[in-house]
């Protein structure tokens, strides 16, 4: 702390300030109070708050010296605002907290050692009973921070059976930084790196992620963020303008199972995932979504495929399916309408998806090239079905010192072999033939 400044009255009950403000880590403080003497037991009774880019804390305090009542909020970005209560009691260098609630839903205890510079918190969320325990195991998330070697700090958390949007979350979170400061000491921005151990998801091992954060002028920026090597992410989170919210990701055959799995039956959609997808927003305000993949060998629902073209658009939560087509070896199946990102984990994920297949649309099976005398031939071909195959053929043919490119389609009807029934018919010909084939 520095940079003390206020008009204090001083008499033989204590000392009093309607107005002081100090400098707290680079961070401006504002408040008024009263502390009595003697100070070993005196009452005190403050309030102030503390602003800084894209955060304020705002807290009033009212009791004894060694035991008092603190109650607040905290506010980030003006769109997430926690309130707090509770009391902190002081002793040698530590504060304790002991069942301080923060927000609605999460229970505090710890202790914050201001002489060794650091600390040791749980937070318990609660239940719709009011208790910390679900399934039998206790939902608890542990913070811990070591801030010895100012402006370096390590932080480390872990999620035990945290319950979040429907999963059970067990992990260690690792996170290291500096605190930047500028001229007068003003703290201009803080940086560093994460990253995650033992990380399970529903009681299933999960890849790990790791990254570098900046946050500056009130704006957290993310870089080479990876998932396990096969998502990659770089984005920004802002406290203002039009697009606060701006992420990239980048997939790199990720398997869609690993993913989806987590929020709906496992099995239901697999294979390997190419592409990219892009978020664009405000914080709290409609988010416009993007992406365009490519799906290797793999399954939706029941339909089996060999690769998919998905490109999806949408708004907030709403995505629709947008020229996305299943390709299942000789057949191209269309995908169409809307999922709802608010349905992920439940059965209405699907209600909205329709896939059909295109009678327009064929899969061509291969393409062969075969030397001819006159030139190359150019044959490319698909089955239709069991008995039916429809060939495409572009060929060179001589006409005296002349090559003339030709196109010409069969139709090529299997009788049953060994016997085979073709009609061709050539472009700027009057030619129509029929061949009966029968192999021996």
């Amino acid at each position: 702390m520095s940079e003390v400044n206020g008009n204090f009255r001083l008499s033989e009950s204590g000392i009093a300030s309607q107005s002081v403000s100090a400098n707290i880590l680079g961070q401006r403080f504002v408040g008024r109070g009263r502390v009595g003497f003697p100070i070993e037991r005196s009452a005190v009774k403050m309030e102030g708050s503390i602003k800084g880019r894209g955060y304020a804390l705002k807290a009033q305090l009212d009791g004894v010296l060694d035991k008092i009542f603190v109650h607040g909020s905290f506010d980030i970005l003006n769109k997430l605002n926690l309130d707090f209560a509770g009391n902190i009691a002081a002793s040698e260098g530590t504060l304790a907290f002991n069942d301080f609630r923060f927000g609605p839903k999460f229970i505090l205890n710890g202790l914050l050692q201001t002489a060794k510079k650091g600390f040791n918190i749980d937070l318990y969320p609660e239940d719709v009973s009011g208790n910390a325990a679900a399934m039998g195991e206790v939902s608890k998330l542990s913070i811990s921070g070591d801030f010895a070697k100012l402006p370096y700090f390590m932080l480390s958390i872990n999620a035990n059976h945290l319950k979040m949007l429907g999963f059970d979350l067990l992990s260690n979170y690792g996170i290291t930084g500096k605190f930047n400061y500028g001229a007068g000491n003003r703290l201009e921005s803080v940086s560093g790196d994460f990253s995650t151990s033992g990380s399970l998801i529903n009681y299933d091992p999960v890849r790990e992620i790791k990254g570098a954060y900046e946050f500056r002028d009130g704006v957290m920026k993310l870089t080479g963020v990876n998932y396990g090597d096969v998502v990659y992410a770089n984005g920004s989170f802002g406290a203002g303008g039009r697009d606060d919210v701006d992420i990239h990701f980048k997939f790199k055959g990720t398997q869609l199972g690993g993913i989806t799995d987590l929020a709906m039956e496992k099995g239901t959609v697999s294979g390997l995932v190419f592409g990219d997808m892009n978020i664009r927003g405000g914080l709290g305000k409609e988010m416009n979504i993007g992406g365009q993949f490519e799906f290797l060998n793999g399954n939706i629902s029941t339909v089996r495929y060999n690769s998919a073209k998905i490109t999806l658009r949408g708004k907030s939560s709403t995505l629709e399916f947008i020229d996305s087509k299943v390709y299942t070896g000789d057949q191209v199946l269309t995908v169409e309408g809307k999922i709802d990102l608010k349905d992920i984990g439940t059965p209405r994920l699907f209600r909205n998806i329709v896939i059909k297949s295109d009678p327009n649309t064929v899969v061509w099976a291969g393409v062969n090239i075969t030397k001819m005398p006159a030139g190359e031939e150019y044959v490319t071909g698909a089955n239709v079905n069991e008995q039916f195959r429809v060939n495409l053929k572009t060929y060179e043919s001589q006409q005296g010192n002349q090559l003339y490119r030709q196109d010409a389609m069969e139709l090529e009807y299997k009788l049953g072999k060994p016997a085979s029934m073709k009609l061709e018919m050539r472009e700027n010909e009057d030619f129509f033939g029929l061949e009966h084939k029968v192999r021996f």
